[in-house]
C-alpha cells in the first residue's frame, strides 16, 4: 500500500514540475512584443510615400494632417486615430486612421502599423479598395 502512495506522490510531483516547466518555457518561446508607445504619438511628424518621394504627409499634435506635393502644401484636413469610422467598428485593438476634409468628406484607412519596432514605416490599408499604402520616415 505504501508503494502505491509513493507512486501517486511521485506522479503528482512530476505533473506539477511539468506544468511549471511548460509555463516557463511557453513564456520564453511565445513572448510577444509589447507596444510601449501610443499610436497618437508614433504617427506625429513627416512621412513620405514609399514609391513617390514627392508625396509627403505631416501629422500634427493638434489633429491636423497636412499633405504636400513637391514640398508644396496642397491641403489640410483633420485626422483621428479611432476604432470606429463611417459606421464600422473594429475590435481587438485594431484602429482606423479617419480623415475629414474641408468638405466634411470622411475617409477611413485601416492602420496596419505605425513605426512598429522603430521601423520608420506607416502602413495603411484603404477601406474602399483594400489597397496597401506605405509611408516611410524621411
Amino acid at each position: 500500500m505504501k508503494t502505491v502512495k509513493n507512486k501517486y506522490l511521485a506522479l503528482i510531483i512530476v505533473l506539477i514540475i511539468g506544468v511549471l516547466s511548460y509555463g516557463f518555457i511557453s513564456k520564453k518561446l511565445f513572448k510577444t512584443i509589447e507596444i510601449t508607445s501610443e499610436p497618437n504619438t508614433e504617427i506625429l511628424g513627416f512621412w513620405v510615400l514609399e514609391n513617390d518621394s514627392t508625396t509627403k504627409i505631416e501629422f500634427l499634435s493638434d489633429g491636423q494632417l497636412k499633405r504636400y506635393e513637391n514640398n508644396v502644401l496642397t491641403y489640410t484636413e483633420q485626422y483621428y486615430i479611432t476604432n470606429s469610422c463611417d459606421g464600422e467598428t473594429l475590435s481587438n485593438g485594431d484602429l482606423f486612421l479617419k480623415t475629414i476634409d474641408e468638405d466634411n468628406i470622411v475617409d477611413c484607412c485601416y492602420i496596419n502599423g505605425i513605426n512598429e519596432n522603430d521601423s520608420g514605416i506607416l502602413s495603411l490599408t484603404t477601406s474602399g479598395q483594400g489597397k496597401v499604402v506605405i509611408y516611410v520616415r524621411p
